[in-house]
């Protein structure tokens, strides 16, 4: 049997859910996939601020892509690079090649980032091979522009599990569903042994005593405060 995964960005995410779902699996195979490049800039064209922030990450972040794939050609089984609007003609030709197909990952629905396509929501296959796995969407709401697409989506998983309650309740609100699981993200599905197979201990000299903080976004004064 096999399982393929529709997976987005982090790595380690995927990597997690890969490894829980080869337990009931001969195979996992995760679906790489990107868009084609006149609808990638229509997106940037229409949200500048991201496309900005997507090159300055290009310009200086290469250390971190360089990592980025190196752990997934090590670790993560993966498709050669499908194009969007090639997976339905792909998939119907040969769905016997999977068993199931999973979609998962962080923010994979949030549709500021575009992620709001059939594809996202597996809509190359036939809905009863479909389950989600701790979704996200990173929102508390979807825009009204959007959310008919979103129901359309979500009504074609079969199988409907999220990672947060707002989620949950997103996906009762637009599709009328009481079926919904609240479940955790993936990375807590393994052990630290099992992390400890696949980490690699940083080249950073750290001092005997510190703490590390991380934070999406700004931090507040007063977080800042506390902190120190």
């Amino acid at each position: 049997s096999c399982i393929s995964l529709c997976f987005l960005l982090p790595e380690l995410q995927n990597y997690a859910l890969q490894s829980v779902l080869g337990q009931y699996a001969e195979e996992v195979l995760t679906i790489k996939n990107r868009p084609i490049l006149k609808n990638l800039l229509r997106y940037w064209k229409r949200h500048s601020g991201l496309a900005e922030s997507f090159f300055w990450n290009r310009l200086t972040g290469n250390d971190r892509k360089v990592e980025l794939l190196s752990f997934d050609k090590a670790h993560i089984v993966s498709s050669k690079y499908f194009y969007y609007h090639n997976l339905p003609k792909v998939f119907v030709r040969k769905q016997d090649q999977c068993d199931i197909y999973c979609a998962g990952s962080d923010q994979n629905w949030n549709p500021y980032f575009g992620r709001k396509e059939s594809f996202n929501y597996l809509g190359f296959v036939d809905s009863s091979r479909t389950f989600s796995y701790a979704a996200s969407f990173g929102i508390d709401q979807i825009p009204s522009q959007y959310r008919e697409s979103v129901r359309t989506g979500l009504q074609h998983i079969r199988y409907l599990s999220v990672r947060e309650e707002a989620g949950k309740r997103i996906v009762e609100e637009l599709t009328g569903r009481t079926d919904i699981q609240v479940l955790v993200d993936p990375t807590m599905l393994l052990t630290t042994q099992e992390w400890d197979r696949v980490a690699q201990k940083p080249k950073a000299e750290l001092p005997e005593k510190y703490i590390l903080t991380y934070f999406l976004g700004t931090v507040s004064s007063e977080r800042r405060a506390v902190i120190n």
